[in-house]
């Protein structure tokens, strides 16, 4: 298992007679050694591996011709099903909770790769079934199950936010309207009382525990006392919340504080990720990262700024065209990549995000055991959050959006770039939607077939890199 390999031991001292053994290994299994120690007659029948992977119907598929974007495909559906049980887990052979944060990135593929939700809302449920009055300032607990560091403590409590995100998302993947009603005094008792968090400076400040990515994001003078990225993560979480209960005191608060975090990026020309606000004035704590940055743009700034999105593209990440900036801390894989691989699809920097992808993760195949790590390096040789490339690679490689079944309508958007041919299927609860093209680069025709539910819409989006080509759907000349 590359560097992670690990030696485990079992023992058993046995009397003579028949016996059949059964271990659970929380590791990911390679290889098996059996060494006997008897001076007599031993019979070994040959030993099975139990599989407790997740059920894979292969209801959802993918296929192109790119071989490597079909292997990193398969990579994240394989760390997907080893990650999924009755919630959403860490990793299976280091740590099996279900963390907040990371499950904002496997839902998704548990989404588009398996087609079920019923393990999503699950997850969700034990985290809204918690008390707040047991949590300070009502926040949800950093991982289920799990118990506080101290007392009342939630853990790390950026990762409440997170779950908001997911949760928007959730509803719109499902349109599950009574589990969101059911949901709503919980989420109430949070965003209420993150408000007191408010200070004389406008923006949210003095948490305890917070997290941005496992590198210099996480150090404390980016995040102390005032995060602009976690700001603007919160931000996002009353925004949603306040447009999908339709409650007006969230909504303002929400624009109000994206007006202030705007006039600090415009004051302070967004120097750094960690601020402290004195007599006035914003005093930065020193240090710019790139997660910082991609958690900002995921949040729905720097939209129209069109220097930092080319700096941004070209000159970050893990294969940089340009030489990168040295004063800006870089991130990991956990979660700052994965953040900037759906702002490069936000984007539409799409051959940007497969080159980064394949610079991840085709090593990690080669080297590792077949699934993806939590670093770049690895710390955790299977993490769940990796199942998010299966899904953008279905997404924006094969064009086939996430289903979305409160408006019974899929997105539509093939960019064929460098790719001949694609097919990816996916299902909702009315039924299964397929989309297949093959691209003729040399006479400019892309030929699509589109089957989807009845009742649904498919929203179709042409990309630019697609103007003067004829478009054919279904047989017919769009």
């Amino acid at each position: 298992m590359g560097s992670e390999m690990c030696i485990r031991d079992r023992r058993y001292e046995l009397s003579p007679g028949t016996y059949d053994l059964i271990t659970f290994e929380p590791m990911l299994v390679k290889y098996l050694k059996v060494i006997f120690r008897s001076e007599g007659r031993v019979e070994f029948s040959t030993p099975k591996l139990l599989d407790d992977t997740y059920p894979d119907r292969q209801l959802c598929t993918f296929d192109s011709s790119d071989g490597e974007l079909n292997l990193i495909y398969e990579g994240a559906r394989r760390t997907l099903r080893l990650n999924t049980l009755d919630i959403f887990m860490d990793c299976p052979q280091r740590e099996r909770g279900g963390w907040l944060c990371d499950a904002q990135f496997t839902a998704p593929g548990a989404w588009m790769m398996l087609g079920n939700l019923e393990v999503e809302k699950d997850f969700i449920e034990n985290f809204m079934l918690t008390r707040p009055e047991d949590y300070k300032e009502a926040f949800f607990p950093e991982v289920y199950p799990g118990s506080p560091r101290i007392e009342k403590s939630p853990g790390i409590q950026s990762w409440s936010f997170w779950l908001l995100t997911q949760f928007w998302d959730y509803v719109h993947r499902s349109g599950d309207q009574i589990f969101m009603e059911q949901c709503f005094e919980r989420i109430r008792a949070l965003l209420d009382a993150v408000s007191d968090h408010l200070g004389t400076s406008g923006l949210f400040e003095n948490f305890d525990i917070l997290f941005v990515d496992w590198s210099l994001s996480n150090a404390e003078c980016c995040l102390q006392p005032i995060s602009i990225p976690v700001n603007c993560l919160i931000v996002l979480a009353y925004e949603r919340m306040g447009e999908l209960y339709q409650v007006e005191r969230w909504k303002r608060l929400g624009e109000k504080v994206r007006t202030r975090i705007e006039e600090v990026m415009e004051q302070t020309r967004g120097d750094s990720d960690g601020y402290r606000y004195e007599d006035g004035r914003w005093i930065g704590n020193g240090c710019r990262t790139e997660t910082g940055l991609a958690l900002e743009f995921w949040c729905g700034f720097h939209q129209n700024d069109k220097e930092l999105i080319r700096r941004f593209t070209e000159e970050m990440g893990t294969a940089p065209k340009y030489r990168p900036d040295p004063n800006l801390g870089r991130s990991n894989l956990f979660i700052g990549l994965m953040i900037r691989f759906e702002v490069l699809a936000k984007l539409g920097k799409l051959q940007t995000l497969f080159r980064e992808l394949k610079d991840v993760y085709l090593p990690q195949i080669v080297q590792g055991p077949g699934t993806f790590y939590e670093g770049i390096q690895d710390q955790s040789g299977c993490h769940g959050f990796n199942a998010n490339a299966g899904a953008m690679i279905v997404n924006h490689a094969a064009g086939l959006g996430q289903p979305m079944q409160i408006s019974r309508t899929v997105k539509i958007a093939p960019h064929p770039g460098e790719l001949l041919w694609a097919s990816a299927s996916a299902v909702c609860e009315d039924g299964p939607i397929f989309l297949s093209w093959q691209a003729d680069h040399q006479d400019h025709v892309l030929d699509m077939e589109l089957l989807v539910p009845e009742g649904w819409k498919p929203e179709l989006e042409l990309p630019f890199e697609l103007a003067g080509w004829k478009i054919f759907l279904n047989g017919k000349e769009l």
